[in-house]
């Protein structure tokens, strides 16, 4: 489930790239100015709030976060195969 995860959160994150500089390119030929895309971002980043939140990409957080639960389940599933005995 933890490959799954980390699979379909990086497919997202690359529809919402994809998304954002579309809709960048979209506003900037319709309406001179974008207001999404890497504009969008560089605002968000700027509001302030707690630091120690948004001190790493929520992403980066994230993936490795799902990757730490993988390794654990691989890790349980091994000692369950091989040494069942460390796990009574």
């Amino acid at each position: 489930m933890s490959a799954l995860s980390v699979y379909l959160m990086a497919r997202h994150r690359q529809a919402e790239i994809t998304d954002a500089h579309w809709l960048a390119d979209y506003e900037r030929r319709r309406f001179g100015d974008p207001v999404h895309g890497p504009i969008w971002a560089q605002r968000r980043n700027q509001t302030p709030t707690a630091r120690w939140l948004t001190r790493y990409r929520a992403f980066s957080v994230w993936m490795t976060g799902l990757s730490v639960f993988g390794i654990a389940a691989l890790t349980t599933l091994a000692l369950a195969m091989f040494a069942p005995d460390v796990l009574g």
